[in-house]
């Protein structure tokens, strides 16, 4: 019996610029605010939209610059947050989170919440990336997953090695991360 061939999938990603532009767009109110935590963790940590949807405050450490993402089966991997990402989150937690959800936080919260504070879904999310992919000209290709491809391209185009990726985006084997590197 012949295995059907599957389609391999087209590895789309933003530019170091697109990211930098993307990241730039978000105002300094409490929804911008949000925002820019949401999309600088996301290009930041490679996290997967449910990884990013399922975040507490008990798996941050800001202090550290750690977080520790869990999947859908709770099996976590412990990931570095970068600069970036660590001042977003740090203003987005201290400046705009207690005014959006009308208390202090706590651990068993989730860190990524809607307007009305209640937690972002993934359509939610989905949603936000459009809005800011819109106001770009990439509303088309702008999903989670650019987000999380553009952050494995940018570190192998930056000198980083597979197994480094492998762990940071959590991949089960290596030929995932051997596509990223085709790209490259």
């Amino acid at each position: 019996i012949k295995a059907s061939k599957t389609e391999k999938r087209q590895i789309e990603y933003l530019s170091i610029q697109e990211a930098a532009a993307l990241m730039e767009l978000p105002g300094s109110d409490v929804k911008g605010l949000r925002d820019k935590a949401l999309m600088e963790f996301m290009y930041g940590t490679g996290a997967r939209v449910t990884e990013v949807v399922r975040l507490k405050f008990s798996d941050i450490n800001l202090r550290m610059n750690f977080v520790t993402l869990k999947d859908v089966n709770e099996e976590s991997r412990i990931v570095p947050l970068g600069s970036y990402a660590s001042e977003a989150m740090t203003a987005y937690v201290h400046n705009a989170y207690d005014s959006i959800i009308g208390r202090e936080h706590d651990d068993d919260d989730y860190v990524f919440i809607n307007m009305r504070g209640e937690p972002l879904t993934r359509q939610g999310i989905w949603k936000i990336l459009k809005d800011y992919g819109q106001m770009l000209g990439i509303e088309t290709r702008m999903t989670p997953q650019i987000l999380r491809d553009s952050f494995a391209i940018h570190i192998l185009q930056n000198g980083g090695d597979l197994k480094t990726l492998q762990e940071l985006m959590g991949f089960e084997d290596m030929t995932i991360g051997i596509a990223y590197l085709a790209v490259t």
